[in-house]
C-alpha cells in the first residue's frame, strides 16, 4: 500500500512538473492542445540521433529557452484566444500570432542547423521531416 501511495504521488509530482514544462515547448498550432512542440524541441527531443557534442548540446539548449521566451507571450495570447472562444474572429485573430510563433521558430531552426556539421544537418533535416504538423504543412519549412 506504501508503495502504492508512493507511486501516485510520483505521478501526481511528474504530471505537475511537466505541464509547464510542455506549454513551454509548444511551437504551432497543429498538433496536441493549442500548440505542439517546437522544432527545436523535436530535434533535441532526438539528439542522440544527431550525436550532437557537449558544446552543440549546450548551445542548442540555450536556444531552446530563449525561443521558449522570445514565443511565450504569443503562446498565452494564443491560449487566450482559444479561452475566449476567438472573439468571433475565430482563427483569423489566431493567424497572426501563430506566423509569428512560425517565424520564431524558423529563425532558431536555423541558428541550431549553423551549429550543426554537414551530416548532422542531413540527419536533422530527416528527423524533421517525422515532425507531425511539418508532415501536414503546418511547420513552416
Amino acid at each position: 500500500m506504501k508503495a502504492r501511495a508512493f507511486f501516485g504521488g510520483a505521478m501526481m509530482l511528474a504530471l505537475v512538473s511537466a505541464a509547464p514544462l510542455t506549454a513551454q515547448q509548444r511551437g504551432g498550432m497543429r498538433g496536441q492542445g493549442p500548440m505542439a512542440m517546437s522544432p527545436v524541441a523535436f530535434l533535441l527531443d532526438q539528439a542522440d540521433s544527431l550525436n550532437l557534442t557537449a558544446d552543440q548540446t549546450t548551445k542548442a539548449m540555450a536556444l531552446k529557452d530563449s525561443l521558449d521566451a522570445a514565443n511565450a507571450p504569443h503562446v498565452k495570447e494564443l491560449e487566450d484566444l482559444r479561452a475566449s472562444g476567438g472573439g468571433g474572429g475565430g482563427f483569423q485573430q489566431m493567424r497572426p500570432v501563430m506566423e509569428k510563433i512560425r517565424t520564431n521558430n524558423d529563425a532558431y531552426l536555423d541558428k541550431v542547423m549553423a551549429l550543426l556539421q554537414p551530416e548532422q544537418q542531413t540527419v536533422a533535416k530527416r528527423i524533421l521531416d517525422r515532425m507531425p504538423q511539418r508532415r501536414r504543412g503546418g511547420g513552416g519549412r
